[in-house]
């Protein structure tokens, strides 16, 4: 009987010592630390649709490269904040390393090889190659590059209801156009061995509506670019064959750190956004590309 007593006594002791402890909270001192979130300020020229523009209904900026950058961030673990940026400024502050990272729609051109590479940065633009930003490997710059996100190039641009323009190679005995000083422009130089002739505008408006009106066969413009006018004109133009050229869109990343630890984050949730099909989603979302 006393054993009995002693062991209920034991029970009613062990419940009560559990019930106290529970109605105590962990002491904040005991608690894990909270990491804050780094935030990175990133520098962009919100006036390229459908990659980042002001939307008008909202005042927000907008976009495929807006889109991509916050997945990437909610990947690697930090945050962004954006800084609307003129062409000007953004070159400025890309030559002075002003903000961490850039992300603006740019392709860039390796235009020198070995251990003294230089790269260009440039957009094509309705008036042109817009200059950006260049660079040498052997040059003192924390700038660097990721790996490409998006992929443009130049393309043959026709009339939706042609039918006998199917790629670069039908174009031999047609009438192209292209825009004075482009990349277009010179590609159309390059195409020895073809009987052609060609059309020079200077505004790119005046270029579709030529295309539209038949003043011409085939435009050779820039992917992008032709993308917009496509969305611009539904169901009008259409693009024939594959991209001649090919020009990577990259991210600019000011990283002065020795391991390049930003850059690799970056480049680490490009992979997964690559792999995973989230790409391949933003760009039939922003570029009607499937």
């Amino acid at each position: 009987m006393k054993r009995l007593l002693y062991r209920l006594l034991i029970i009613a002791i062990v419940s009560l010592l559990a019930g106290i402890a529970c109605s105590f909270s962990v002491p904040e001192i005991l608690k894990a630390p909270q990491i804050a979130q780094v935030t990175y300020h990133v520098g962009i020229d919100a006036s390229y649709p459908p990659f980042e523009y002001i939307d008008a209904e909202s005042n927000q900026i907008v976009g495929f490269d807006i889109d991509l950058m916050n997945t990437i961030a909610e990947r690697a673990g930090f945050k962004v904040e954006y800084e609307n940026l003129a062409w000007g400024d953004l070159v400025d502050s890309m030559d002075n390393c002003g903000r961490d990272i850039y992300i603006s729609a740019m392709p860039v051109l390796q235009v020198s090889e070995g251990e003294n590479a230089c790269y260009a940065v440039y957009r094509v633009s309705l008036y042109g190659n817009e200059f950006l930003y260049s660079y040498c490997q052997w040059e003192e710059n924390p700038i660097s590059f990721s790996q490409a996100y998006f992929h443009s190039g130049a393309v043959v641009l026709v009339r939706a209801d042609n039918t006998d323009i199917l790629s670069y190679e039908d174009l031999d005995g047609k009438m192209i156009i292209a825009q004075i000083g482009t990349v277009s422009h010179e590609l159309i130089y390059d195409m020895w061995g073809m009987s052609i002739d060609v059309l020079l505008f200077e505004e790119m408006d005046w270029i579709i509506q030529a295309l539209i009106d038949e003043k011409a066969d085939a435009a050779i413009t820039d992917l992008v670019t032709a993308l917009n006018y496509m969305r611009e004109n539904q169901g009008l133009l259409k693009i024939a064959g594959e991209p001649l050229t090919d020009t990577p869109f990259v991210i600019a990343v000011c990283d002065t750190s020795s391991d390049q630890l930003l850059l690799n984050k970056i480049n680490t949730a490009l992979d997964e956004l690559l792999t995973d099909g989230t790409i391949d989603d933003l760009q039939e979302k922003w570029l009607n590309i499937p």
